[in-house]
């Protein structure tokens, strides 16, 4: 009788446990699908990598929440029912090799699965064969990303394509501007008169975009939440890492008043880029504006920026 009563009881508590951690997971499918900029766990995803990502994520939240709700249950349960009463006599308990045998066999399963499902999603997404190649794919946009104490650097190349040299030995002491904080040698090569160094980071929108993200001091992590995008810069060290946005920024974030950017029309409003990487006192300043436009809007943009900077080395 006693051991039926166990029973119940622990089929009840496993039960509360996967109806409340269901329920969180349909709480944050219909916050996501409800709110346009943001849920209550991260802002809602606008690569086309996106989803993949959120599905991963929304399994292993199910499953650590059922876990962690099941463990405090039992710890509640336990102790309810073994708490002190007078009079009673402790029992020793010898165990159960079948429990045992299923408590251990459950989690392996749910972290082979886990594995699976991750290696697969980060194949896809981080593998080699998965990244975009502008020599062979002319939909793909190269930029570098330099990362500083406490800002970002978006790196062009110019009309040529190519990536000036840069050097740290080019690097002065107490540089500020963005040519000196990368060492970029404009004067001695010819491929670096035209690059466009930036704090903003624009790209148009379903056009594959191949970042190589690096750091000049400390180690930062490169991370565009509505993007899905994240990715440590190490010094020294060009990491490449990409995606594709799904829709521009005006039609997500909204507009603004001004009309600074392309003149004609209301600039958009950007998503955020940050560092996710404690990397110093001024890291929680450390973000930048990312700006999804159309492909006439960026080819405009950056174009003229360009022209500008080649306009300006020639000495006009």
């Amino acid at each position: 009788m006693r051991i039926g009563r166990q029973r119940r009881s622990l089929g009840w508590l496993a039960g509360v446990t996967g109806a409340v951690a269901a329920a969180l997971l349909v709480t944050n499918h219909a916050a996501a699908q409800t709110f346009e900029k943001t849920t209550p766990w991260v802002p809602r995803g606008f690569s086309t990598f996106s989803g993949d990502i959120d599905a991963l994520f929304n399994w292993i939240l199910l499953i650590t929440c059922a876990t962690g709700i099941g463990v405090f249950a039992f710890l509640i349960y336990f102790l309810i029912k073994y708490r002190y009463r007078p009079g009673r006599q402790a029992k020793f308990t010898h165990g159960s090799s079948k429990l045992e045998l299923v408590w251990t066999i459950i989690p392996t399963l749910i972290l082979a699965i886990t594995a699976a499902v991750s290696q697969a999603t980060w194949g896809k997404i981080k593998s080699i064969d998965a990244m975009p190649d502008p020599a062979t794919d002319p939909n793909v946009i190269e930029v570098r990303v330099v990362a500083r104490q406490f800002g970002w650097i978006f790196w062009y190349p110019g009309k040529d394509g190519k990536f000036g040299h840069r050097s740290k030995s080019l690097v002065p002491d107490g540089a500020q501007q963005p040519d000196d904080l990368i060492g970029l040698d404009r004067e001695g090569d010819p491929a670096a008169k035209d690059d466009v160094l930036l704090n903003q980071l624009f790209v148009p929108v379903k056009r594959k975009i191949l970042l190589h993200v690096t750091s000049v001091d400390v180690i930062h992590s490169f991370y565009i939440p509505s993007m899905r995008v994240k990715q440590d810069t190490m010094p020294g060290l060009w990491t490449p890492v990409w995606f594709e946005a799904t829709k521009q920024s005006r039609e997500v974030v909204g507009v603004t008043t001004q009309q600074f950017l392309f003149g004609d029309r209301p600039d958009p409003r950007p998503f955020d880029v940050v560092c996710a990487e404690l990397c110093g006192l001024g890291h929680y300043g450390m973000r930048a504006d990312l700006y999804v436009v159309t492909e006439e809007e960026y080819n405009t943009y950056i174009g003229t920026l360009m022209e500008e900077q080649a306009a300006a080395d020639d000495g006009f």
